[in-house]
């Protein structure tokens, strides 16, 4: 993944940050993270047909609300 970041920065892209699901779940610590809380992304929408979602990808979401 580093790698990855390395040569999008190269090429002149936006800035990307590798974050651990970890360190992205504390972005919402004064929020209710709403179930299944900060997983890969196909875990939002499982049953959504996507060639992704019985694999693990490499970017994270959650999603919360306001306590």
């Amino acid at each position: 993944m580093q790698r990855a970041v390395d040569v999008w920065h190269a090429r002149g892209g936006a800035p990307l940050v590798l974050r651990s699901p970890e360190h992205l779940a504390r972005f919402f610590d004064d929020l209710e993270l709403l179930d299944p809380g900060v997983v890969s992304l196909p875990q939002w929408r499982p049953d959504t047909l996507t060639d992704y979602r019985d694999r693990e990808v490499y970017q994270y979401g959650g999603v919360a609300r306001e306590h």
